[in-house]
């Protein structure tokens, strides 16, 4: 009898010590765990310090309760609403009878054009300007060629004038008098020389 209850007391010796041994292995295992976890938590990067981090981040740059977000005064471009945009009530106060009286109609009899529409007045006003703005540009033209042919002229003129000065000569003796008359001679050799015909009063005088 004191053989068996011994063997039963062994028995129950080695089954506590591999529940303690399966213990052990889960506290390894939970501990494992948990420096897992604080690994996690204290990461510079993803850790709780850094959720902190933008958390704080968030707070500093949200709106406070009491505050006014800017595009709820603003629109996307930046303009201040109140101070761009005409409100409903400035609206209808444009909208009267006096102001509505001043507007232009599309259509307009007392327009000084064959076309009585404003569009098409503009349009026929538009063409007849570029018609005078060609035909100005066509006289100009045609006055700048007119002046330069007049300038080529005036040169040839003076080149002839040159060569009729450079073939001709001066008047001398009696024909250097302005009172005499005389004719020029040309030579036949592509020259020319003065002959009196009637001599001037200041050698008559001198031959009397």
């Amino acid at each position: 009898e004191v053989a068996g209850e011994a063997a039963a007391a062994a028995s129950a010796a080695s089954a506590a010590d591999t529940k303690a041994g399966q213990a052990q292995t889960a506290a390894t295992t939970a501990q494992g765990e948990v420096d897992a976890l604080e690994a996690v938590v204290n990461n510079e990067t993803t850790g709780l310090a850094a959720a902190h981090t933008a958390i704080d981040a968030l707070k500093s740059g949200k709106l406070d309760k009491t505050g006014t977000a800017a595009r709820a005064t603003a629109d996307a471009s930046g303009n201040e609403i109140t101070k761009t945009y005409a409100t409903k009530a400035e609206i209808a106060d444009l909208a009267t009878d006096e102001n509505l009286a001043l507007k232009q109609d599309k259509t307009d009899n007392t327009l000084e054009t064959t076309s009585k529409t404003v569009v098409g007045a503009i349009n026929e006003v538009r063409g007849t300007a570029n018609t005078a703005s060609s035909t100005a540009t066509a006289a100009q033209s045609a006055a700048s060629a007119a002046q330069a042919d007049a300038t080529q002229a005036k040169s040839d003129a003076a080149a002839a004038k040159t060569e009729a000065e450079a073939k001709i000569p001066l008047p001398t003796g009696p024909c250097s008098d302005p009172t005499a008359k005389c004719v020029l001679v040309s030579n036949g050799t592509n020259s020319f020389e003065w002959e009196v015909i009637a001599r001037g009063t200041s050698e008559a005088g001198a031959q009397q």
